[in-house]
Order: C-alpha cells, then sequence, then structure tokens
C-alpha cells in the first residue's frame, strides 16, 4: 500500500496496483430518479476516489460498484461500495467486507483491492485481493452474502496465493470462470467449482506482457465480456498511481474463454488526455438499450493529489473492436445518458 504523501517522499513503489487514500463521503444522499435516453451527463460522475471500480445490476434494477480501499491508515472502508439508480449519480453507501479474514492483514499497513461481486444461486459472492498476513504478499479471496451491499461474510482460505491481485469472475457456458494477474506477469483463467468456492481444473495464460508494446510491460485489471461471437479482455496498464503517470486502457479477443486472447491493432482504446490521465482498470455494463458502457477510473489533469474519480463512457463497436468516445481519451462534455 503506497500513499500519496509517500510517493512525494520518494519511498520505493510497487508499481502494479496502488491505492490511494482519501476521504469517503458518509451521507446517504437521495438518488434521482431513473434518466432517459435524452438527458446528458458529464465526467466525472462521482468526483471521489473509487479506484478499480467493478459494476453490477442487481436483481431490482439498482446498479452498485465496488472499490479499492480509500484509507491507508486504517480508518476507512476496505471495500467501498457504491449505488445507483442510473449509472450515473452515485452515493456511497458503505463498507461491502467491513471484517478481513483471519488471513488478511489489517489496520494501518492492509491492502484491500479490486474487488469483483457476482450474483449466484440466490446471493452474492465478492472476490477481492488482500494482503495476506503471514507471506507479506498479495491473495485472493471470496465471501459471500445476501443482499449486493453486503456486509460480505469471508470464507476460508484464499482461492489463489503468489501476489495475486485483480481477481475476475465470470459465467460462461454453465461454468464459472475466474481470471486474475500477478505483477509483471500474464493474466491468467482457470475455472471455480459450482459453488464458486475453489479454483478447478487446469490454470491457463490467456494474455502476456508486452514490453515491446506501449503501456503492456505490466498488465492488469481483466474485465471480460462476451459479444458477436468473441470474448472480449479488457485489460490496463502500466502504473496508474503516482505523479506522472503512464496508463491506458487496452483490449484482446478469443473465440474461447480459455484461449490466447489476440491483442487489438488499434491498442490503447482509451489513453490521458488534456483533462484526465491514468484511465483504466474498467468494468464493463449494457443499458436497457443493449448499449456497453465502461466505469474506469481516471486522474483530473488539473489536481496536485492522486484522486481517482470514477468515469463512465459509452463503448461503440466498429470492425469487431470497441471504440471509446473516438479514441480522444475520457470524455469531458455532455454526453447522453444511458438507458434505464
Amino acid at each position: 500500500m503506497t500513499t500519496y504523501r509517500a510517493l512525494k517522499k520518494g519511498l520505493p513503489v510497487l508499481v502494479a496496483t496502488i491505492a490511494i487514500a482519501c476521504v469517503v463521503p458518509t451521507s446517504d444522499a437521495a438518488l434521482r430518479l431513473p434518466r432517459s435516453a435524452s438527458e446528458q451527463y458529464t465526467n466525472s460522475v462521482y468526483p471521489h476516489n473509487a479506484g478499480d471500480p467493478a459494476v453490477l445490476r442487481a436483481a431490482d434494477g439498482t446498479f452498485y460498484t465496488y472499490t479499492t480501499q480509500t484509507s491507508a491508515d486504517g480508518t476507512g472502508p476496505h471495500l467501498p461500495v457504491l449505488r445507483s439508480s442510473n449509472l450515473v449519480d452515485w452515493t456511497y453507501v458503505g463498507d461491502a467486507l467491513p471484517s478481513l479474514p483471519g488471513w488478511a492483514l489489517d489496520g494501518p499497513n492492509r491492502d484491500t483491492w479490486a474487488p469483483h461481486v457476482i450474483a449466484r444461486a440466490g446471493g452474492y459472492y465478492l472476490y477481492y485481493s488482500a494482503r495476506h498476513a503471514a507471506t507479506g504478499d498479495m491473495a485472493i479471496g471470496v465471501a459471500t452474502a445476501s443482499t449486493p451491499e453486503g456486509p460480505f461474510q469471508p470464507l476460508g482460505d484464499p482461492l489463489v496465493m503468489g501476489d495475486s491481485i485483480d481477481p475476475f469472475v465470470m459465467e460462461s457456458g454453465g461454468n464459472l470462470y475466474m481470471y486474475w494477474m500477478v505483477p509483471r506477469e500474464p493474466i491468467r483463467a482457470q475455472q471455480l467449482s459450482d459453488d464458486g468456492l475453489e479454483l478447478v481444473g487446469p490454470r491457463r495464460t490467456v494474455l502476456r506482457p508486452a514490453p515491446d508494446r506501449p503501456y503492456q510491460k505490466l498488465i492488469e485489471g481483466p474485465w471480460v465480456v462476451q459479444h458477436g461471437g468473441w470474448y472480449y479482455l479488457f485489460y490496463s496498464g502500466n502504473h496508474c498511481c503516482a505523479p506522472n503517470p503512464h496508463y491506458a486502457l487496452m483490449v484482446a479477443r478469443s473465440r474461447f474463454p480459455r484461449r490466447d486472447f489476440q491483442r487489438f491493432d488499434g491498442n490503447p482504446i482509451m489513453s490521458a488526455n488534456s483533462n484526465f490521465e491514468a484511465p483504466g482498470h474498467n468494468s464493463v455494463i449494457r443499458d436497457a438499450a443493449g448499449h456497453f458502457w465502461t466505469l474506469y477510473h481516471a486522474i483530473s489533469a488539473d489536481s496536485n493529489e492522486v484522486v481517482r474519480y470514477l468515469m463512465l463512457d459509452r463503448i461503440r463497436w466498429r470492425n469487431g473492436w470497441p471504440r471509446i468516445n473516438g479514441g480522444r481519451g475520457p470524455s469531458s462534455t455532455s454526453k447522453a445518458a444511458p438507458q434505464i
């Protein structure tokens, strides 16, 4: 865990994934009514720290986003939960994981990163990264709850050890698959058991770092969607959360969920512009019209602080590949809001 204060002092930095401290609002402001297609929004959609956002739509239609911890001193939420009725107006509602498992380091030196939540078997499953108290490495755990807001209860030992972070879980063909990464190593995928609580079968490499390509010496933040007969793997690299960041969003695709993914020649599909730096670690969701939207984090180019705002942009498809804001980086002008 590295704070902006430590970065300014020149302390050593792990550039894989860094959670930055900020103040999280505690009031549960009233949510707005759903928007129609004619209404507009402007980024950012949540001007507070919301690193590594993972979006979920619950059974009642409400949207939830789960983010990396927002405090480095042990006082803030481990994994903040935001709620929205329309993907645009977001409210902080609490800590998804108020109690860490016994194997996880807690207190001032804790690290709880990059959660992902799925709905499964009448409940909700939270996959997250936390620092292992015995080894000092990051590990991936699982927790369950009956509601999307939690509180989630951690279960058992870690699913994956060995400095593993950024879990993403998807269902395809009746099977569950988890994707994750180890800093400076490939993105991997492995099938989960039917109950989602353990890994089974062979572990496969689906995408390797590419030091000869921009932003891809280190790759992280996998999120997979199906579209037009392809599996699209969105991923990010290299380092996002320090002064002068160098971070962008890329994509690769495959016909199969655990085979090699082939990179898009037009990568990155989103990088910095004059308004926002370090866009990436995204999640994807569809609106009522079937349009794809991405929620991601980015840092204001005008700020002296490293605060990862929550951002929203529509994904459009051209020649079998996703495009965002015409390749101009994060949008900053008024756009048509999602149809809910």
